[in-house]
């Protein structure tokens, strides 16, 4: 999870020079005071439509240049068919894994098939 702060998602993401969205999906990310305003959301590469359904759910945590950091309130709780239609529908090219015991490689392969799934 420290890979996911800022200064780290800048130094690998802003030498690809193209919109990157990275979602930090927890509820401590969460920050409702950061929630998006017409004028922030006029910056973001995505649709009126889609603004509106995520304006109540997601913070704006950073913009710089073309990367986006949003949080997302999510539970580390959630069950197993919350996490998979969390990956299914957002469809992101890496989940990083927080939490970890004697089940983690169990939920990587079931992360990995999600993943996979098209």
């Amino acid at each position: 999870m420290t890979q996911l702060n800022p200064r780290a998602v800048l130094s690998k993401l802003l030498p690809l020079n193209r919109p990157i969205i990275a979602w930090k999906p927890s509820g401590w990310m969460y920050n409702p005071q950061k929630k998006l305003t017409q004028g922030n959301a006029r910056r973001l590469p995505c649709s009126s439509e889609t603004l509106t359904r995520l304006k109540e759910c997601v913070s704006l945590e950073m913009i710089a240049g073309s990367v986006y950091v949003f949080g997302a309130a999510y539970s580390e709780h959630s069950s197993f068919d919350e996490l998979k239609e969390f990956v299914t529908t957002l469809r992101p090219l890496r989940v990083q894994q927080t939490v970890f015991g004697g089940e983690a490689k169990d939920a990587a392969k079931y992360i990995n098939e999600w993943l996979r799934s098209g």
